[in-house]
């Protein structure tokens, strides 16, 4: 199975939606790791999780955990990336020798040129920066109004985009800009073992490679 771009999957904490979206070739899954978050996956949620996929790589996400927080309890979660929110500790996380994914939320900046001031503040400690609208409406009105800073960074910034994405404008999302990929969200169980997999299987099918291109 391969995909046309690169994928994210965030915030995974069941073992149905990791192993779908391994089998459907994404690139990273991720697990939120914050203690006291109630959709953090606890060491052994993790382990058992991950033990059943193969083929991807792991991010540990974190939303308000500190930098010395996150070097403790990276020992009980064995990831390949590391997304943290606040710019402020990146310092302190590249001494852990773990790619960093940084999460900028777009809602909270107060003006689009502010989004190429973070960038370039922080890109030599970054391997992707991931773009979110913090959950908030209005997805395609944000997304326009940051167009020209995303198409800016995206020419020299490994750069996921995580928000305005649905099934009939992922195609156009990845060819009218130079993303690097999306980052799409994962989901609970309606029961242990059964999911609905409407939204997040329409997108994945539409990034799909037909074998006969």
């Amino acid at each position: 199975m391969a995909l046309r771009t690169f994928v994210k999957i965030s915030e995974v904490n069941n073992l149905s939606d990791a192993r779908y979206c391994a089998g459907m070739g994404v690139d990273l899954i991720g697990f939120c790791l914050d203690p006291t978050n109630p959709k953090a996956v606890t060491p052994e949620q993790f382990t058992e999780i991950t033990g059943w996929i193969a083929g991807v790589k792991l991010v540990g996400e974190f939303y308000e955990s500190s930098a010395l927080i996150i070097k403790e309890l990276l020992d009980s979660y064995p990831v390949n990336y590391v997304q943290i929110s606040n710019i402020q500790e990146l310092d302190y996380l590249s001494t852990i020798n773990i790619p960093v994914i940084l999460n900028v939320d777009l809602s909270r900046l107060e003006e689009p040129e502010h989004l190429i001031k973070s960038v370039e503040e922080s890109a030599s400690r970054v391997a992707y920066f991931l773009l979110t609208n913090g959950g908030q409406d209005a997805d395609e009105e944000i997304y326009d109004k940051f167009l020209t800073e995303i198409n800016h960074i995206t020419k020299d910034h490994q750069v996921l985009l995580g928000f305005a994405i649905s099934a009939e404008n992922v195609l156009s999302k990845i060819t009218d800009t130079s993303i690097a990929g999306i980052a799409l969200q994962g989901g609970d169980e309606i029961k242990p073992g059964y999911k609905d997999y409407d939204e997040l299987a329409d997108i994945l099918e539409a990034l799909e490679i037909d074998d006969m291109e």
